[in-house]
Protein backbone atom coordinates (compact mmCIF):
# COMPACT_ATOMS: atom_id res chain seq x y z
CA UNK A 1 0.00 0.00 0.00
CA UNK A 2 1.13 3.50 -0.76
CA UNK A 3 2.47 4.84 2.20
CA UNK A 4 0.56 8.45 1.16
CA UNK A 5 -2.68 6.65 0.94
CA UNK A 6 -5.09 6.15 3.91
CA UNK A 7 -7.55 3.47 4.01
CA UNK A 8 -10.33 3.41 6.45
CA UNK A 9 -13.21 1.47 7.16
CA UNK A 10 -15.93 0.92 9.28
CA UNK A 11 -17.97 -2.46 9.25
CA UNK A 12 -20.49 -3.58 11.73
CA UNK A 13 -19.41 -6.57 13.57
CA UNK A 14 -20.78 -9.42 16.41
CA UNK A 15 -20.21 -8.66 20.02
CA UNK A 16 -16.88 -10.05 20.78
CA UNK A 17 -16.48 -12.01 24.25
CA UNK A 18 -13.78 -9.57 25.67
CA UNK A 19 -15.55 -6.69 24.53
CA UNK A 20 -18.80 -8.03 26.36
CA UNK A 21 -16.88 -8.13 29.11
CA UNK A 22 -15.11 -4.63 29.13
CA UNK A 23 -18.49 -3.17 28.92
CA UNK A 24 -19.44 -4.53 32.09
CA UNK A 25 -16.24 -3.19 33.59
CA UNK A 26 -15.73 0.49 34.68
CA UNK A 27 -12.89 1.42 31.92
CA UNK A 28 -13.85 4.20 29.47
CA UNK A 29 -11.01 2.61 27.04
CA UNK A 30 -9.51 -0.44 27.60
CA UNK A 31 -6.10 -1.62 25.04
CA UNK A 32 -6.04 -4.84 23.93
CA UNK A 33 -3.81 -7.75 22.89
CA UNK A 34 -4.80 -8.69 19.35
CA UNK A 35 -3.89 -11.97 17.68
CA UNK A 36 -1.12 -11.93 15.59
CA UNK A 37 0.40 -13.56 12.63
CA UNK A 38 3.48 -13.28 12.64
CA UNK A 39 3.69 -14.74 16.69
CA UNK A 40 0.88 -17.03 16.09
CA UNK A 41 -0.79 -16.00 19.61
CA UNK A 42 -2.11 -13.11 21.25
CA UNK A 43 0.62 -9.63 21.66
CA UNK A 44 0.29 -6.00 22.87
CA UNK A 45 1.22 -3.68 20.05
CA UNK A 46 3.98 -1.32 20.88
CA UNK A 47 2.00 1.69 22.00
CA UNK A 48 -0.31 0.59 24.33
CA UNK A 49 1.09 1.94 27.72
CA UNK A 50 2.84 4.85 26.11
CA UNK A 51 -0.86 5.77 25.05
CA UNK A 52 -2.33 4.56 28.26
CA UNK A 53 0.07 6.74 29.98
CA UNK A 54 -0.11 9.55 27.89
CA UNK A 55 -3.48 9.49 28.41
CA UNK A 56 -3.83 9.54 32.51
CA UNK A 57 -1.47 12.82 32.37
CA UNK A 58 -3.37 14.74 29.49
CA UNK A 59 -7.20 13.14 30.65
CA UNK A 60 -6.76 12.31 33.85
CA UNK A 61 -11.10 12.13 34.02
CA UNK A 62 -10.78 9.18 31.62
CA UNK A 63 -10.15 5.66 32.72
CA UNK A 64 -7.95 3.72 30.87
CA UNK A 65 -6.44 0.24 31.54
CA UNK A 66 -4.20 -2.20 29.22
CA UNK A 67 -5.46 -5.72 29.15
CA UNK A 68 -2.53 -7.87 30.55
CA UNK A 69 -0.38 -9.81 28.07
CA UNK A 70 2.46 -11.71 28.59
CA UNK A 71 4.13 -10.75 24.77
CA UNK A 72 4.54 -7.32 23.77
CA UNK A 73 5.56 -7.29 20.14
CA UNK A 74 8.68 -4.99 19.02
CA UNK A 75 8.29 -3.51 15.45
CA UNK A 76 11.29 -1.90 14.14
CA UNK A 77 10.03 0.77 11.46
CA UNK A 78 8.55 4.22 11.87
CA UNK A 79 5.24 3.10 11.73
CA UNK A 80 3.02 3.30 14.78
CA UNK A 81 0.85 0.19 15.53
CA UNK A 82 -1.77 1.31 17.98
CA UNK A 83 -2.99 -1.50 19.93
CA UNK A 84 -6.90 -2.92 19.75
CA UNK A 85 -8.58 -0.39 21.41
CA UNK A 86 -12.05 -0.95 23.22
CA UNK A 87 -14.73 2.53 23.92
CA UNK A 88 -16.99 2.18 26.18
CA UNK A 89 -20.87 3.59 26.12
CA UNK A 90 -20.17 6.31 28.54
CA UNK A 91 -17.64 8.21 26.96
CA UNK A 92 -18.78 9.69 23.39
CA UNK A 93 -16.68 8.02 20.36
CA UNK A 94 -15.90 11.28 19.08
CA UNK A 95 -13.87 11.98 22.35
CA UNK A 96 -12.02 8.68 22.01
CA UNK A 97 -11.03 9.85 18.76
CA UNK A 98 -9.71 12.98 19.66
CA UNK A 99 -8.07 11.65 22.36
CA UNK A 100 -5.96 9.11 20.19
CA UNK A 101 -5.59 12.00 17.52
CA UNK A 102 -4.13 14.46 20.39
CA UNK A 103 -2.22 11.51 21.24
CA UNK A 104 -0.68 10.82 17.79
CA UNK A 105 0.15 14.71 17.22
CA UNK A 106 2.31 14.43 20.58
CA UNK A 107 3.92 11.04 19.41
CA UNK A 108 5.03 12.62 16.02
CA UNK A 109 6.58 15.43 17.41
CA UNK A 110 9.84 13.96 17.32
CA UNK A 111 9.51 12.90 13.50
CA UNK A 112 11.26 15.12 10.85
CA UNK A 113 9.32 17.27 9.43
CA UNK A 114 9.17 15.53 6.09
CA UNK A 115 8.38 12.41 7.74
CA UNK A 116 4.67 11.28 7.88
CA UNK A 117 4.66 8.29 9.78
CA UNK A 118 1.80 5.47 8.84
CA UNK A 119 -0.63 4.25 11.71
CA UNK A 120 -2.42 1.53 12.46
CA UNK A 121 -5.52 1.49 14.32
CA UNK A 122 -8.37 -0.14 15.49
CA UNK A 123 -11.26 0.55 17.48
CA UNK A 124 -14.42 -1.55 18.74
CA UNK A 125 -17.56 0.25 20.26
CA UNK A 126 -20.92 -0.24 20.63
CA UNK A 127 -23.99 2.50 20.18
CA UNK A 128 -27.31 1.46 20.89
CA UNK A 129 -27.67 -1.89 19.58
CA UNK A 130 -24.92 -1.94 17.06
CA UNK A 131 -21.41 -2.97 17.90
CA UNK A 132 -19.13 -1.57 15.17
CA UNK A 133 -14.85 -2.07 14.37
CA UNK A 134 -13.04 1.18 13.05
CA UNK A 135 -9.98 0.33 11.14
CA UNK A 136 -7.76 2.82 9.67
CA UNK A 137 -4.20 2.27 8.00
CA UNK A 138 -2.92 5.57 6.68
CA UNK A 139 -0.69 8.81 7.18
CA UNK A 140 -1.11 10.55 11.14
CA UNK A 141 -1.80 13.76 8.85
CA UNK A 142 -4.97 11.27 7.39
CA UNK A 143 -6.63 11.21 10.72
CA UNK A 144 -8.11 15.21 10.75
CA UNK A 145 -10.86 13.90 9.11
CA UNK A 146 -11.34 12.26 12.86
CA UNK A 147 -11.93 15.60 14.63
CA UNK A 148 -14.92 16.29 12.53
CA UNK A 149 -16.42 12.99 13.20
CA UNK A 150 -20.15 12.26 12.99
CA UNK A 151 -21.68 9.89 15.07
CA UNK A 152 -25.14 10.27 13.48
CA UNK A 153 -23.22 8.66 10.14
CA UNK A 154 -20.92 6.48 11.39
CA UNK A 155 -24.51 4.56 12.99
CA UNK A 156 -26.22 4.58 9.60
CA UNK A 157 -23.06 3.24 7.47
Amino acid sequence: MDKDKDKLSVEEIGEPKDFTEFLKGEDDILLMPEDDFREGHRVLKPEAYQLAKWTRQKRPEIKIDVLKCEEKIDLKSEEIWLPLIFVSQSIALPLALNIIYDYLKFRIKGFLNKENPKVHLNIICKESEKTKKISYDGPVSGLEKFKDFDINKFMED
